[in-house]
């Protein structure tokens, strides 16, 4: 399984602030940011300036502390921090918040250049000198740590006892925060791993349907499974979310033939919930050449009701096959549109 800890976020400052960053420090910890601090994090026997360097490329953020003692310096690594952390600023987009500076007293920031003619005075900074309780929450506005409870899951993930690991995986569904979602899309995608923890990561992903962006194709995928099982779960969150799960038509449509009976049921009560848009392909899947297929196909029009009249009244101007099924669909649709419809059809056809 992939750890998914969050990155680390680089503290740069001078050894004079050393109580002010260790405030600051203790304070975004405990909101599940993982810092990274020269005196803390560099292994003995580690190359410091190497580990320096490879610890800001490769972090998620990078705070600047400014300060009094800071300007008041000539000489400081601080500024060789700096340098790296503003080449490093150049290669992301400019909408993409990575330097962060803050004040720890009222002072200057320096003017370095950032590229695009601009430098570290075009970055909004946060004086934490004015009011340090309001200048942690911009910071963790931005920075968006994993909170303590979900980390604690992730911690429970990792254990050996497959019951603990499996209440992780259910307790992570229940949050319902965004964060876990590529969490449980890596247990959902490890076939390795046992099948009772994908088919629960399968269920807490179908708690999470506002996350349809990254659930719907990690479900498609899990619809081709070889365990059946997990095909059923798959099918059963897409049906769940609903007219969200409008990606996953092509592979649902091609569910219906799945050889698991339960399987290409639920997949046609999902195509049914999607609706509207799933009537063009489920009215092409009334010319499969398994009448099964044709079958649940119509099946799911049929319960996608009004939505699929217009479509199917089109259809009637198609092969023999297709007019049947359309027919036969308008007949169960008890509005006076499809009525309408079957008896201008029947009109045309005396």
């Amino acid at each position: 399984m992939t750890d998914h800890q969050s990155k680390h976020v680089f503290i740069s400052y001078v050894r004079e602030n050393q109580d002010q960053v260790d405030r600051l420090c203790q304070d975004l910890e405990s909101q599940g940011v993982n810092i990274w601090l020269d005196r803390h994090s560099i292994k003995p026997g580690a190359r410091w300036k190497d580990a320096i360097r490879e610890a800001i490329r490769h972090g998620d953020f990078f705070i600047a502390c400014f300060s009094d003692e800071y300007t008041s310096k000539t000489k400081s690594y601080m500024n060789e921090e700096l340098t790296l952390a503003t080449e490093e600023l150049r290669q992301y987009a400019s909408d993409r918040e990575w330097f962060i500076p803050v004040l720890l007293s009222e002072c200057g920031v320096p003017a370095r250049s950032i590229g695009a003619g601009e430098t570290l005075l075009d970055i909004n900074w946060v004086p934490l000198y004015e009011n340090w309780d309001a200048g942690i929450q911009k910071i963790l506005s931005v920075i968006k740590p994993i909170p303590p409870e979900i980390q604690n899951l992730m911690t429970a993930l990792r254990a050996k006892d497959p019951n603990v690991r499996s209440n992780a995986i259910g307790a992570l569904g229940r949050v319902g925060n965004p964060l876990v979602v590529p969490i449980l899309i890596d247990i959902l995608r490890n076939k390795d791993d046992k099948t009772d923890f994908r088919l629960s990561a399968a269920a807490a992903l179908r708690k999470i349907g506002s996350e349809e962006n990254t659930i719907v194709p990690a479900l498609v995928e899990a619809l081709k499974d070889k365990d059946e099982k997990v095909r059923r779960t798959a099918a059963y969150a897409l049906m769940k979310i609903g007219p969200k799960a409008k990606g996953a038509i092509p592979a649902l449509v091609e569910a219906l033939k799945d050889k698991d009976e339960k399987t290409h049921h639920i997949a046609t009560e999902a195509l049914a919930n999607i609706g509207l848009e799933a009537v063009p392909a489920l009215i092409e899947t009334l010319k499969d050449k398994d009448q099964n297929v044709r079958a649940l196909a119509g099946r799911a029009l049929d319960k996608t009701g009004q939505e699929a009249v217009p479509a199917l009244i089109n259809a009637l101007k198609g092969d023999k096959s297709v007019r049947d099924w359309a027919l036969a669909i308008l007949e169960n649709i008890k509005t006076s549109e499809a009525q309408q419809a079957l008896e201008n059809y029947r009109k045309k056809s005396k």
